[in-house]
C-alpha cells in the first residue's frame, strides 16, 4: 500500500485514534489512575490495620504468656517452689517477687537470699489496687535489683500479700522490632500504656500521644515536613494502646510513578501511531497483533519453554512495539514474581519446618494439604488427601465437626484442647488453633490450624497439683515460724490433724509446741537449737518425742531450715516434722535381733574352737539371761553310764545351789522334759511352782515363770535347759525362736563334747597299740641284725632332739621319732646270709643290701599312720654329696628328717661297740662328724647336733 492511497484512511486512522483512542485512553487512564489511587488507599489502611492488629496480638499473647502463669502461681500460694517454675516457664521475667501483707519481701526467683526480708513498701507497684484473679500492669517503674526500666505484672495472694514479675520493657521492644521488621520495615511503632506513657518504640516515632487519633482510627499528619499516616490500636486488657507511623510517600511512590509515566507514555504513543498507522497499517499492527495474541494465549498458558522472543515482532508502530515490549516486561514480571513466590513459599516453608508445634492445612472436607515436619514426627507420614479426622482419638471426631462449622461461620474460637493419637497408637492431649481459609470471593477454601502437644503442661499443671497435695495432705507436717513476736506461728500445715492438733492450737498460743515435746528430751532439744544458732547453721536436723493429743509418744525427725537477714540474725524458720516412730521401732527391734545375733555367734565360736564344754554352756547362760531378761538359768547335761541328768551349768540363784541337782529322766520338770521330748512352761506362785522341784531351797528363790527345754542333738536327749524368772514373762515368737536356739546350741555342745571325748579315748588307744607294735617291731629289727641293745631307742631320742633344734614342728617330731625306729625295717627283705655275713659283701650282695630302703618305702606306704614317717627309712642312706643310695639325691632334695637322722645314727653306731669292733673315743666321733660335714652330712645339722652332744656333756659333768 502506497502512502498517497493510504492518506485518508490514515486520516481517518489518525482522527479515529484521536477521537476514540487518544481522549477515551487519557480518561481512562485518569479513570484508572483515580480508583487505582482509592485502591492503593485502600490497601494501604488495611495494610495499616493489619499491622497494627498483628502487633496488638503479638504483644498481647506475650503478656497472656506471663499473665496466665502468674495467676497460677498466685493460687498455688506463691510459695518459693511456684515462684521457682513461674521463674523457669516465662522467660521474659527478670525476676519475681512475693511480698506479706507488711510489704517486706519473703520469696525471690531467681532465688538471691540477700534480699530476701527487705522493705519493699517504697515499690510503686504496691500501691496499684489489686482484685483477686486479676493481673495489673504498672507503668514503667525502674527494677531495684537490676536498675533497668521495667513493667510490673501484680496480683493479690490471699494472705494479704503480693506477687509480682519484672517485665522486661526491652523484651517488648524486641517484640515490636522483630514484628516490623516482618511486616513493614519502613513504620515507627511506638506502645503506650492507659496513662499514656510510652513504654517502648521502634523505628521513627514523632507523633505526640496527645496527637494520636482514637483507637481503630487512621489519621494523617505532616511531621518533620514528611507525610505520614498515624494508626492507633488497643491491647485489651490491661488498657495499652499501639502506634504506627508509616511514610506516605514511600508508601505511595509505585502508584505516582504508575500515574506520571501513564500520562507521557500514553500521549506519546498514541500520535506516533497515529502517524505511523497508515503507513504500516497490516505491517506494524495486524501482523504484530496477530503476534502478540499468540505471545498472549502463551502467556496466559504460562508456556515459556518455545518463547519468541518479542524483539522478533517487527512493527512501524511505537505503540505496538512498546506493546510487544509491555507483554515482554510482563513475561518477565510474572517470572519474577513466581521466583520471588518461590523464595517466599520457600521460606515460609523452612520457618514452618523448624517450628516445634504442628502446622496444618486442609480443604473444606478436612482433607490435609500441608504438614510441617513436627506433624510428620508426631504423626507419622502423612498423606496428602489424608482425612485430618483420623489423627485425632475416635470420640473427639464430633467436637473437630462443631469446630470447623464454627470456624466455617466466622466466629472467634479460643484454643481447643483435644486428644490426638499419635503414629505408635498413643494419645496425647493437644491445643488446637483452627481458622477458615476463603477465597477473594468469600468461599470456604479450607482450613489453617496449629497443634500444640501439652502433654508436659498439663504434667507440669499436675505436678504443682500434687505438691500442693503432698504439701497439705503428705506425711510431713509444715510450720513457719519468726524468730520473735507474740505469736510467732505464722503458719502451720493442716496434716497436723495426725498428731490430733489444728493450726489454731499453735498459732493461739506461743508456747504450745513446746509443751508437747517429751520431758525427757526437751532440754536436749532447747541445748541442740541454741548451738546450731549460735554456729550460724542455715538448717539443721534432730529427731525427738511429741506427746499426741491422745497421749501417745511419736518419734518425729525435724529438719529445721533458718532464714537470716542480712546482718546474720535469724528472722523465720521453717520446721519440718516427720513421723518416725515405726523406723524408731524397727530400729529397736533391729537392735535387739542384733544383739541377739551377736551372742549367738559368740556362743557359736566357743562350740566351734571346741572350747571346755563348761565354759561354753556358762557362756551360753550368761547371753540368755543378759539378752531375755530372765532371772535363772541352769543347763542338766544326760550321763549316758548313770542315765541321771546332771548339773552342767547354771546362773542366777540366790540361795540355792544348782551344783547338786541331779534327776533321772522322768522325774521333775526337767526330767518330763527330757521324757517327753517337748518343753514345759508353768506360771505360778512361788510356793506353788516350787512344789513340783525335787530342788532344795527353790521356794525361796521366788520365781513365779518356769521353761524347760529338752535338748536333743542327732535324734538323742543330751540334757535340759531350764529358765526361771522371778516376774511373770509375757512369750511373744521372737522371745521364744532365741530360747530354742539357745536350747539347740547348748545341745550341739554337749554333743560336740561327747564326740571329742569319746574320739580323743579312741586315738589315745589308737596311738598306744600302734606304738607297742613299733618298739616291738624295733626290737625285733634289733635282734635279727645283732644291733647293740638300745640303738633304735637311742637315735630315736637324739633325732627327736636334733629335728626340734632344726625347725621341725612339734607334730613332725612324732614322726621322726617312728622313722628313726623303724629306720632298717627294709632289712626284713634281705636274706641272712647276706645280712649276718661276716666278711665283706661282694657286689652282687651289695646290691640286694642296697635295696632294703625301697623295700621300707614298699612296706610303710600301705599304711596310713606311718606314711608321713617313711622319709627315714627310705632316705637315711642318701648323702650331702650325692654319692648315696638307693637314688643318690643332693644336698636339700633329701628330706631334712633323713638328713637328720643320718648324722644320729653315724653317731651312735660309733659311739658304741659292735660284733665287728670296739667304739670309738667321743673325740675321734666327733672328729669323724666334722670332717664328713658337707660330704656325709649337711654341714647346719653337724653344727648343731655338736652343740647338742657339748650341752648335754656339760650338764652331766655338773651334775656329777
Amino acid at each position: 500500500m502506497s502512502f498517497s492511497a493510504s492518506r485518508p484512511l490514515e486520516t481517518v486512522i489518525r482522527r479515529m485514534l484521536f477521537n476514540r483512542l487518544l481522549l477515551p485512553v487519557l480518561a481512562a487512564v485518569l479513570l484508572v489512575d483515580l480508583m487505582a489511587g482509592a485502591l492503593v488507599w485502600r490497601s494501604l489502611l488495611q495494610r495499616q490495620d493489619a499491622l497494627v492488629g498483628a502487633l496488638s496480638n503479638r504483644l498481647r499473647l506475650i503478656l497472656e504468656a506471663g499473665e496466665q502463669p502468674l495467676l497460677t502461681a498466685a493460687r498455688l500460694g506463691g510459695g518459693q517452689e511456684a515462684l521457682d517454675l513461674l521463674s523457669e516457664s516465662v522467660r521474659q521475667f527478670d525476676f519475681v517477687y512475693r511480698t506479706d501483707a507488711q510489704a517486706r519481701l519473703v520469696g525471690l526467683a531467681p532465688l538471691d537470699r540477700r534480699y530476701l526480708g527487705l522493705d519493699f513498701s517504697n515499690q510503686g507497684y504496691l500501691r496499684a489496687a489489686l482484685s483477686p484473679g486479676l493481673v495489673v500492669y504498672t507503668a514503667p517503674l525502674t527494677s531495684p535489683l537490676t536498675g533497668l526500666s521495667t513493667i510490673y505484672l501484680v496480683t493479690p495472694l490471699a494472705d494479704g500479700g503480693r506477687l509480682a514479675a519484672e517485665l522486661r520493657i526491652q523484651a517488648l521492644n524486641d517484640a515490636l522490632e522483630s514484628s516490623l521488621a516482618a511486616e513493614q520495615a519502613d513504620a515507627g511503632v511506638a506502645l503506650y500504656d492507659a496513662n499514656q506513657n510510652r513504654i517502648g518504640s521502634s523505628g521513627k516515632v514523632f507523633t505526640r500521644p496527645d496527637d494520636l487519633p482514637p483507637p481503630g482510627r487512621h489519621l494523617p499528619r505532616i511531621l518533620n515536613g514528611l507525610p505520614v499516616l498515624v494508626s492507633r490500636g488497643a491491647i485489651e486488657p490491661p488498657g495499652w494502646t499501639v502506634s504506627v507511623e508509616t511514610p506516605l510517600l514511600f508508601s505511595l511512590r509505585g502508584y505516582v510513578l504508575g500515574i506520571l509515566g501513564a500520562l507521557l507514555l500514553v500521549p506519546i504513543l498514541s500520535l506516533i501511531l497515529m502517524i505511523r498507522f497508515g503507513r504500516s497499517l497490516d505491517r506494524s499492527v495486524v501482523r504484530p497483533l496477530a503476534q502478540l495474541t499468540e505471545r498472549t494465549r502463551q502467556l496466559a498458558e504460562g508456556g515459556f519453554k518455545k518463547w519468541v522472543p518479542f524483539e522478533k515482532i517487527q512493527s512501524g508502530f511505537v505503540e505496538v512495539s512498546e506493546l510487544a515490549g509491555s507483554f515482554q516486561r510482563m513475561q518477565e514480571a510474572v517470572l519474577q514474581r513466581q521466583a520471588a513466590l518461590q523464595v517466599s513459599e520457600s521460606r515460609f516453608r523452612e520457618i514452618a519446618e523448624l517450628l516445634p508445634d504442628m502446622l496444618i492445612e486442609m480443604d473444606a472436607s478436612r482433607r490435609l494439604r500441608y504438614a510441617n515436619r513436627a506433624a510428620h514426627e508426631l504423626f507419622g507420614n502423612l498423606d496428602g488427601g489424608q482425612l485430618f479426622d483420623r489423627l485425632l482419638a475416635r470420640d473427639e471426631a464430633a467436637n473437630l465437626h462443631d469446630i470447623c462449622r464454627m470456624a466455617a461461620s466466622g466466629a472467634s474460637l479460643h484454643p481447643q484442647v483435644m486428644r490426638f493419637t499419635r503414629s505408635n497408637g498413643v494419645t496425647f492431649p493437644g491445643e488446637l488453633v483452627l481458622t477458615a481459609v476463603r477465597g477473594r470471593d468469600g468461599s470456604l477454601l479450607g482450613f489453617r490450624g496449629v497443634v500444640r502437644d501439652i502433654t508436659d503442661r498439663l504434667a507440669f499443671e499436675e505436678t504443682l497439683r500434687r505438691s500442693y497435695q503432698l504439701f497439705t495432705e503428705g506425711p510431713v507436717v509444715v510450720f513457719r515460724v519468726r524468730a520473735s513476736g507474740e505469736r510467732p506461728v505464722e503458719y502451720v500445715s493442716p496434716n497436723v490433724s495426725q498428731y490430733g492438733y489444728r493450726p489454731h492450737d499453735f498459732i493461739s498460743r506461743q508456747d504450745f509446741f513446746d509443751q508437747i515435746i517429751y520431758p525427757g528430751d526437751s532440754e536436749r532439744v532447747a541445748r541442740s537449737v541454741q548451738a546450731h544458732l549460735e554456729s550460724g547453721a542455715r538448717y539443721y536436723e534432730q529427731e525427738y518425742r511429741l506427746i499426741c493429743a491422745n497421749g501417745d509418744i511419736r518419734w518425729v525427725y525435724d529438719f529445721t531450715s533458718v532464714n537470716r537477714d542480712s546482718s546474720g540474725e535469724p528472722t523465720h524458720f521453717d520446721w519440718y516434722i516427720l513421723d518416725i516412730t515405726e523406723r524408731k521401732r524397727a530400729e529397736e527391734r533391729i537392735g535387739v535381733q542384733l544383739q541377739r545375733l551377736a551372742g549367738l555367734q559368740l556362743v557359736d565360736a566357743s562350740i566351734t574352737a571346741n572350747a571346755d564344754l563348761s565354759l561354753t554352756l556358762q557362756l551360753l547362760i550368761a547371753q540368755l539371761i543378759e539378752l531375755l531378761g530372765v532371772s535363772a538359768a541352769v543347763v542338766l547335761r544326760s550321763n549316758p553310764r548313770t542315765g541321771q541328768l546332771e548339773y552342767a551349768a547354771g546362773k542366777g540363784f540366790l540361795n540355792m545351789d544348782p551344783s547338786v541337782i541331779s534327776l533321772a529322766v522322768g522325774e521333775s520338770y526337767a526330767g518330763q522334759a527330757a521324757l517327753r521330748r517337748e518343753r514345759v512352761m508353768l506360771n505360778a506362785p512361788p510356793p506353788e511352782l516350787a512344789d513340783g522341784f525335787k530342788y532344795a531351797d527353790l521356794q525361796h528363790e521366788h520365781f513365779v515363770t518356769y521353761c524347760a527345754l529338752p535338748l536333743i542333738a542327732k535324734q538323742e536327749v543330751k540334757g535340759v535347759l531350764e529358765v526361771f524368772n522371778r516376774t511373770y514373762l509375757e512369750y511373744d515368737r521372737e522371745w521364744m525362736d532365741f530360747l530354742e536356739t539357745l536350747a539347740a546350741q547348748a545341745a550341739i555342745a554337749i554333743y560336740n563334747a561327747d564326740l571329742l571325748e569319746n574320739l580323743q579315748r579312741s586315738n589315745a588307744e589308737l596311738r598306744e597299740a600302734y606304738n607297742s607294735t613299733i618298739h616291738g617291731l624295733s626290737r625285733a629289727l634289733e635282734l635279727r641284725d645283732k644291733e647293740t641293745e638300745g640303738h633304735s631307742q637311742r637315735v630315736s631320742e637324739l633325732a627327736v632332739a636334733l629335728a626340734r633344734e632344726a625347725g621341725l614342728e612339734d607334730e613332725q617330731l612324732e614322726f621322726v621319732r617312728i622313722g628313726a625306729l623303724l629306720h632298717d625295717i627294709g632289712k626284713l627283705g634281705v636274706p641272712d646270709h647276706i645280712l649276718h655275713k661276716e666278711g665283706a659283701l661282694d657286689e652282687e650282695e651289695w646290691v640286694v643290701m642296697r635295696q632294703h630302703p625301697e623295700n621300707a618305702r614298699r612296706m610303710l606306704s600301705t599304711i596310713d599312720y606311718l606314711r608321713p614317717a617313711l622319709a627315714i627309712p627310705q632316705y637315711h642312706h642318701e648323702r650331702w654329696d650325692g654319692s648315696g643310695y638307693p637314688y643318690g639325691l643332693k644336698g636339700e632334695e633329701i628330706p631334712l628328717a633323713a638328713r637328720v637322722f643320718a648324722v644320729v645314727d653315724v653317731w651312735d653306731a660309733l659311739s658304741f661297740d659292735r660284733p665287728y669292733r670296739r667304739a670309738w673315743e667321743a673325740a675321734r666321733v666327733r672328729e669323724y662328724l666334722i670332717q664328713e660335714s658337707g660330704r656325709q652330712f649337711d654341714p647346719r645339722l653337724v653344727d648343731l647336733f655338736i652343740r647338742i652332744v657339748d650341752a648335754e656333756t656339760e650338764a652331766s659333768t655338773q651334775n656329777a
